[in-house]
């Protein structure tokens, strides 16, 4: 690794998460853990919460209940 390149090490994990889009529910996750260099892959129907949970999980909309951690993050 070069100066110039930069490593994340962040680990994501989401317990009991519940998503949705105002106060509709789309999608429930019990446990979510994606560990540094692992991918995620989510296939699935339209509508039925891709899109939401990746925001959910980004902070960029509220999830509706439940935590998301990212460890080794500040």
């Amino acid at each position: 690794m070069t100066h110039r390149q930069v490593q994340f090490s962040v680990f994501i994990k989401a317990l009991d998460l519940c998503f949705g889009r105002g106060e509709s529910m789309l999608g429930h996750v019990d446990r979510l853990e994606v560990s540094p260099g692992e991918c995620l892959l989510l296939r699935g129907p339209n509508g039925v919460g891709k899109s939401t949970l990746l925001l959910s999980l980004a902070g960029l909309i509220p999830a509706l209940d439940g935590t998301i951690e990212f460890v080794g993050h500040d």
